[in-house]
């Protein structure tokens, strides 16, 4: 005969608020997996977008070209500020055509942040290693070639329509100028300016007493974050701002968190924790905590759980 099993604990199975640690990886690869889908539809966004508006502008400068000559009205008559008018609203649209670039790019770039962060959970390279690439071959740098080339060549085709009129050539200069300006600092929005915040995550987000919880920081700054031996890094906090005992996390051993570098930590439910939210207050963020809370509730038998209708509101996740 054999051997007896012991009695299961039936609550964690039937418990639906509680995600299964056995199915962590699971999560993560399809995190990963819509990280990627969303790099990828905004791959093809920017590409529209700059077909769509390199041409509408070349249409432009074509337009500003005619304009040198004259033959838009046969006589050769075209007023000064109808020139500078076209010029200067060409000049709008490039910086209008920048900006709708770095908002599709913002997106990318939070997307390929948070895989390149599961990258590391999942022993996972491709992120990184496009990245990386990318930022060796300087690619970035040459898209703000081709802007400042575009805005270059809008000054010079408009100082050569208005030639004749000393005061519209030096405000065209000016203007230029000011564009170029403009696109520049425009360009600088895409750099990561969260500075020694990081980013921080933790998984999972809803959990029973005694189950652990990964707490990973990420730091976003182009400088090293240093840290020394037995250094705090966060504590968790009840919502009363109550430090809850022994919960927190430490360094170990002196080193620095380089760029885009992560450090995790695990933080062990007690046991006897109560049934909270409880909140997660790095150190240096000057009392304030993580927007993200920690639900704790209890293992329910499938009789409890039959009785919720639904799971917890989304804004405890």
């Amino acid at each position: 005969m054999g051997q007896k099993q012991p009695p299961t604990n039936a609550s964690k199975a039937y418990n639906p608020w509680v995600p299964d640690p056995s199915k962590e990886e699971d999560r993560l690869m399809d995190e990963w997996k819509s990280a990627r889908d969303v790099i990828s539809s905004f791959d093809d966004r920017l590409t529209d977008l700059r077909k769509t508006g390199f041409g509408f502008v070349s249409a432009l400068l074509t337009a500003q070209a005619l304009l040198i000559s004259g033959v838009t009205n046969g006589s050769g008559s075209v007023p000064d500020l109808v020139k500078v008018g076209v010029i200067w609203v060409t000049f709008v649209l490039i910086g209008a055509l920048r900006l709708t670039e770095n908002n599709y790019r913002f997106f990318q770039q939070a997307a390929s942040l948070r895989a390149k962060i599961l990258e590391r959970h999942l022993n996972l390279e491709l992120t990184e290693t496009i990245a990386n690439k990318y930022n060796m071959e300087g690619m970035w740098h040459h898209f703000n070639d081709l802007y400042y080339l575009l805005v270059a060549a809008t000054g010079v085709l408009g100082i050569a329509v208005i030639l004749s009129n000393i005061f519209l050539v030096a405000a065209q200069v000016a203007i230029t100028l000011f564009a170029v300006f403009a696109v520049r600092l425009i360009g600088g929005l895409h750099r990561e300016t969260w500075g020694v915040y990081g980013d921080w995550t933790f998984s999972p987000g809803q959990c029973v007493p005694n189950q652990p919880v990964r707490i990973t920081l990420t730091n976003l700054d182009d400088k090293p974050l240093p840290y020394s031996d037995g250094e705090r890094a966060w504590q968790i906090v009840r919502q009363d701002f109550s430090v809850v005992e022994h919960a927190y996390g430490n360094f170990e051993g002196a080193g620095k968190l380089e760029h885009e570098d992560n450090y995790d930590w695990v933080w062990h439910i007690p046991k006897n924790a109560d049934t909270d939210l409880y909140l997660i207050q790095p150190t240096w963020w000057n009392g304030l905590t993580l927007r993200r809370k920690i639900m704790v509730v209890r293992e329910s038998s499938p009789t409890e759980v039959g009785k919720s209708s639904s799971p917890p509101s989304a804004e405890y996740a």
